[in-house]
């Protein structure tokens, strides 16, 4: 999902001064995310259209959502089974190279 900065700047783009403008402030709806219905995963168009001037609502709603089923997770990938252990954590900060410079000079 877009972040609230990226949302704002898609929606103002080519409008004026580049300030999301905002007919009606009401508190309750300060991310994106409660712009969006969860149990049907879209948009809720009756508090965008309260909220955002005509030009803007076309633009919220022409943004696609995408469905999120998938819940996350912790992924290591410092060896080749993707589990973390103390040894292949160990293991990693001495063999790898972190932007340049050689792990080695870390303390553990």
């Amino acid at each position: 999902m877009e972040t609230n900065y990226e949302f704002y700047q898609s929606i103002s783009a080519g409008l004026g001064d580049g300030k999301v403008q905002i007919q009606n402030i009401d508190v309750r709806f300060r991310k994106v995310a409660d712009l969006i219905n969860d149990e049907n995963n879209a948009w809720k168009e009756d508090i965008i259209e309260d909220i955002f001037t005509e030009e803007q609502v076309e633009k919220i709603l022409a943004i696609p959502l995408v469905n999120n089923s998938f819940l996350d997770g912790l992924v290591w990938r410092g060896d080749n089974i993707g589990e973390y252990s103390i040894k292949s954590g160990y293991k990693w900060c001495i063999t790898s190279n972190h932007n340049g410079t050689k792990a080695n000079n870390y303390k553990i």
